[in-house]
């Protein structure tokens, strides 16, 4: 499937496999689809008031690959 900024989806989901295990070599790492954020923020009022407080600067740009 080619997305429309004219990547292939394949070749982003092998990036983020590569990107994910370098991170998992130093770190734990959690990872949490957009919708399940929205379903804990619906149901957790502390963690509602502590995202809806945080500076949001745009996507997190890993480029060492």
């Amino acid at each position: 499937m080619i997305l429309a900024g004219g990547e292939k989806a394949e070749s982003i989901r092998e990036r983020n496999a590569k990107r994910e295990a370098v991170i998992k070599q130093q770190y734990d790492l959690e990872i949490y689809w957009e919708c399940e954020i929205h379903e804990v923020l619906k149901n957790d009022y502390e963690m509602k008031e502590f995202w809806d407080n945080c500076l949001d600067n745009g996507a997190i740009n890993l480029r060492f690959f």
